[in-house]
């Protein structure tokens, strides 16, 4: 609420958004190389919060390698979003063009942390810059992608892009045994949504009033990495009620769903993927820049208009 108020008091242009979000994209940058440079000189890892077994696994500003990918592509996707809603004559082979530095940044950033989140975060970054004109391009674009990417790996074999293949196959499966020897981090992630989804029963209270704070994490075990780790998606819903995620639901859709613009189902669809974390940067991200947008298509947009005196007796 502070943030909206905040947002319209502030006035931003769209260029002064947009540099707003390339300084932050910087800083990841040169943290990210800094750390770099100390595991190329054997020196202590600056700021690193999470120590692997890949040397080059680093996390930049983030808690781990594969937040710091999610944080850097809601970024981008929302770089894209309101430059082409404050600019729309411009394309993605334009803005690649005037901000090189910024695609520079994010793509090093996505391809040398050693993850492979980078290889479904990049293309949905990209979503933004597609429209009517561009679909039945950028679709192919897409599949030839992948498909050169699949057979590269054949010749230049690529962890990270085999472990995406392997878990996407999985996971349409939806065979908990074929996710864990698929990804094990990934079905940490994966497999206690699945358990949590099979304990949510229509007919039983604790659906509707939620099981109790932190239960989740107790009724979600054991986990493939037999690590304490929360069901994710359900995680609101099964702690604290249908009730409870229901009003989630509607923050989200209220602040990130536009009537007309098919674009912020997918916004709003992210939105409810990240709010199973309860409270983490990247929800909090999504709902503010969505409405810095709003800002930017339609200034006078009623979500960030204060109530007035006059209407405030007449809601009471």
């Amino acid at each position: 609420a502070m943030m909206a108020r905040m947002l319209r008091v502030a006035e931003f242009t769209v260029d002064e958004f947009l540099k707003l979000l390339r300084i932050i994209i910087y800083a990841f940058t040169v943290v990210l190389l800094i750390q770099q440079f100390c595991v190329l000189t054997g020196l202590p890892v600056f700021n690193q919060t999470t120590v692997y077994g890949e040397p080059w696994k680093l996390d930049s500003l983030a808690r781990e390698p594969s937040y710091m990918v999610t944080i850097l592509s809601i970024l981008i996707f929302f770089f894209g979003l309101i430059s082409k809603a404050g600019h729309p004559d411009q394309n993605l082979l334009y803005n690649i063009r005037k901000n090189p530095w910024t695609w520079i940044c994010y793509l090093w950033c996505l391809f040398t942390c050693y993850t492979a989140s980078a290889y479904v975060a990049l293309p949905l970054s990209l979503i933004p810059w597609i429209d009517r004109r561009n679909l039945v391009r950028s679709i192919g674009i897409l599949v030839a992608v992948i498909t050169a990417c699949m057979i590269i790996n054949n010749f230049i074999p690529s962890h990270q892009f085999s472990r995406t293949q392997r878990t996407v196959a999985a996971l349409v499966t939806l065979d908990s045994a074929k996710i864990v020897d698929a990804d094990l981090s990934a079905s940490e992630r994966i497999i206690p949504a699945m358990t949590i989804m099979k304990k949510l029963h229509v007919d039983d209270a604790d659906f509707w009033l939620g099981h109790g704070s932190d239960k989740a994490m107790k009724d979600v075990r054991p986990t493939p990495l037999e690590t304490e780790t929360s069901p994710y998606i359900f995680n609101v819903w099964y702690n604290y009620g249908f009730l409870a995620e229901l009003g989630l639901l509607w923050l989200i859709f209220n602040v990130c769903l536009i009537r007309r613009k098919p674009i912020t189902w997918i916004i709003s669809a992210a939105a409810f993927i990240y709010i199973a974390y309860n409270n983490c940067s990247a929800i909090w991200m999504i709902l503010i820049f969505m409405m810095q947008y709003r800002v930017s298509v339609n200034p006078a947009s009623p979500l960030l208009k204060p109530l007035k005196k006059a209407d405030i007796l007449r809601r009471s």
